[in-house]
């Protein structure tokens, strides 16, 4: 449960300030890598360390890409895995409700939201994350065919073989 309190206490500012988001108050800052990008398919630097820094720096705005190693050094027994899951859950349960409490305050949330910028600026602020998301994907699939280790290419998950089992088939004859 320690997921639950942490992700809770870390949201529980956003969640309450949300009307100021909606009144276009406060505003979610797009950084300046993601705001100066054009296109995500845009030259790529020549040679995998230069591939490796882009990547890199992108996940420090972006967070951890989905082929990035657990955090924990140990694999996760079931229990704890599912334990990670519900906290997390209750912590979402909890923030959306602060967050939909706290926006109920506003009459007219949508229209005021379309009249103040806010949606216009958060369609934009999404779009911007997209982009960037989309640029890693991308310089990770040339890094690979580079020939590029991680995090210039993709981490990729290495499974151990299944082991071959015989299968025995009997003849039948239909009724």
């Amino acid at each position: 449960m320690d997921t639950a309190k942490t992700r809770t206490k870390d949201g529980i500012g956003d969640a309450t300030l949300q009307p100021l988001s909606d009144l276009n108050i406060r505003r979610e800052q797009i950084p300046d890598a993601l705001k100066n990008m054009r296109t995500p398919y845009g030259a790529v630097p020549i040679g995998c360390d230069p591939i490796a820094n882009e990547v890199n720096a992108l996940t420090e705005i972006l967070g951890p890409d989905s082929d990035a190693p657990s955090q924990n050094e140990e694999d996760p027994t079931l229990s704890e895995e599912a334990g990670e899951e519900i906290g997390e859950e209750v912590a979402d349960y909890a923030l959306d409700t602060v967050r939909g409490l706290t926006s109920d305050a506003i009459p007219f949330r949508s229209v005021v939201r379309r009249a103040t910028g806010a949606k216009k600026h958060d369609k934009r602020v999404r779009q911007a994350y997209e982009k960037g998301l989309q640029r890693r994907s991308y310089l990770k699939g040339i890094g690979m065919e580079r020939g590029c280790i991680p995090p210039a290419s993709p981490e990729i998950q290495i499974f151990e073989e299944a082991e071959e089992v015989e299968i025995e088939y009997r003849k039948t004859t239909p009724n």
